[in-house]
């Protein structure tokens, strides 16, 4: 920040930038630096040595790509949408004094830091230790300098660059050393298993609530430490957990050092919004604030690659994944990157690029015969407690921790709203389904470790998401009934797919209609003969303006 805004910050401000603004953006992109391959600052290095199985540097910096260019691209949007709503005039650039340096000593010069970088990268990825990288990419600057009289250097420059790196590193080892004293600290108090034996519990109930309180952790031990350290003393700290929260180890260890770099523009320690606002001579606390809103989307993509690591080109299992497995996640972080930038920008951005509420779209409304707490997923939940690990009823899990009284409640519950067809995805056909009614909103967790099977036609719940499983395949999702109406039809016996073999389209919408094991079986049977007619409204005119009008006269505090 402080090398870079130098001459990034006045460059906003003469574009028309207010000085908070261009301050705020210059800490949030200097801060991302240490996430974009190849070089990642000191934190590549000391993965290399700390995860466990061991990984190797291409496999480092091959993870970190897709969510570094996701960070970058949410920052250039937010920054041009922000000035296309925010200045409507341009000023004229300033006329700068400075002279340029001739071509041809800008060449040399670009092409001895080229050389140094590339070879660092190139020792790296063939597998030299990082200290011996670094020693031979020392080794190639003097050799490549010494071929052109302005970058050469004489035994006197060399001995200065010794100097003003050991004067440079002081900070870091200091920073390191100190570490160590704070390990032994956690050691003799017991800091160190008392933190994760509270994370494991929450684990077993929550990935997600276990990654909150690591993400917090992270943040608030790094406030105050460069990125790198906080990393280190985490990864001491927290290491030995990884391992036991289902996490690919390059995930849960890139999380970790995400957040050690968030703590650099989240308020109120924020040293890299501190550096921007004595360059641009700002409020130090707007500028954090600014920093930290630019930054936004650095604080959820962690989140999206642990539990889809396919955004680190990895699979589940840790193994190097294919083009077509990461496509899914990796549209799910661009989809993400243009929510957060229609919902989180300043001021009117939204209404600039879009406005919802003249919205009208043609919408077809299924009926879906549904039979809840049905005997073929209460086997799968069984065999899943019996052969993987136990767990409540699945019913009754989500009852409890949505507040309701009973199974019977939440079959009301969930059965009462008309469900959006909001996506397809992750098994062609499935649908990712949003109650329309806000009185039904319900929320659970997923499955931790994931059931090897579903039976086709289950209906379920994963966050605040319906699905409805299309054919017998594994899954995550609690599971509340089942439904015997297919929307995957590859021999294409139903009119009513038009000639697809996927039933739904965004738009749609399902209303769940619960049955008894007999309504089911009938329907079932029919669907076997080819008999069964789809109950089925099209098409109905969809509108966003009624709707919230409708939504605004509820009464949200009673359930059904």
């Amino acid at each position: 920040t402080a090398t870079t805004g130098t001459f990034t910050i006045p460059m906003m401000r003469s574009a028309g930038f207010k000085a908070s603004t261009a301050a705020g953006i210059q800490a949030a992109a200097s801060s991302g630096g240490a996430l974009m391959p190849p070089v990642m600052g000191a934190g590549a290095y000391m993965m290399l040595e700390i995860v466990d199985p061991p990984v190797t540097y291409l496999q480092i910096i091959r993870a970190a790509l897709i969510p570094a260019i996701l960070y970058y691209l949410s920052l250039f949007l937010i920054t041009h949408f922000h000035a296309r709503a925010t200045m409507h005039e341009r000023p004229a650039p300033e006329q700068s004094a400075a002279v340029a340096k001739p071509l041809a000593a800008s060449r040399m010069e670009g092409l001895v830091f080229a050389t140094a970088l590339g070879t660092l990268i190139l020792l790296l990825i063939l597998g030299y230790t990082p200290f011996r990288a670094v020693s031979l990419s020392l080794l190639a600057i003097v050799v490549v300098g010494a071929f052109n009289r302005r970058t050469r250097l004489s035994i006197g420059d060399i001995i200065k660059a010794f100097v003003k790196s050991s004067r440079d590193v002081i900070a870091l080892v200091a920073a390191s050393a100190s570490v160590g004293i704070v390990i032994g600290i956690v050691t003799l108090t017991g800091i160190g298993t008392r933190l994760p034996a509270t994370i494991l519990p929450l684990a077993e109930q929550s990935l997600f609530l276990a990654l909150v309180l690591i993400m917090v952790s992270s943040i608030v031990l790094g406030m105050g430490l460069p990125s790198a350290v906080c990393y280190l003393l985490l990864a001491t700290l927290i290491g030995p957990v990884l391992g036991n929260l289902g996490v690919v180890p390059l995930a849960a260890h890139l999380f970790i050092f995400y957040f050690g770099m968030m703590s650099m523009v989240t308020p109120p320690v924020a040293l890299a919004g501190y550096a921007a606002a004595s360059i641009a001579g700002t409020n130090i606390m707007q500028t954090s604030v600014a920093a930290f809103r630019f930054a936004l989307v650095g604080f959820t993509l962690p989140f999206i690659f642990v539990y889809r690591p396919e955004l680190l080109m990895l699979t589940s299992t840790g193994e190097t994944a294919g083009p077509m497995v990461m496509l899914v996640p990796v549209l799910i972080g661009a989809s993400l990157v243009i929510f957060l930038l229609l919902r989180l920008l300043p001021g009117d951005v939204s209404d600039v690029l879009m406005g919802t509420d003249d919205i009208e779209l043609d919408s077809r409304l299924f009926l879906f015969e549904t039979m809840y707490l049905d005997p073929w997923t209460k086997e799968c939940i069984d065999d899943y407690s019996e052969k993987i690990t136990p767990k409540e009823y699945d019913p009754d899990l989500v009852a409890r921790l949505n507040g309701l009284a009973d199974r019977d409640q939440l079959v009301r519950v969930h059965s009462s709203s008309e469900y959006w067809v909001a996506s397809l995805g992750f098994w062609p056909g499935l649908p990712f389904l949003q109650p329309l009614d806000p009185r039904a909103m319900i929320t659970v967790p997923k499955y931790n470790p994931p059931r090897t099977w579903t039976p086709q036609g289950t209906v379920g719940m994963g966050g605040s998401a319906s699905a409805i499983y299309p054919v017998n395949t594994p899954g995550g999702y609690q599971l509340l009934g089942r439904t015997p109406v297919p929307i995957w039809d590859t021999e294409k016996r139903f009119d009513v797919f038009g000639g697809d073999i996927v039933l739904f389209q965004p738009g749609d919408r399902i209303k769940f209609v619960p049955v008894t094991q007999e309504g089911y079986e009938q329907a079932a049977a029919r669907i076997e003969d080819g008999t069964y007619l789809y109950n089925v409204v099209e098409y109905q005119r969809f509108s966003v303006h009624n709707y919230r009008l409708w939504v605004d006269k509820l009464d949200h505090s009673q359930r059904f």
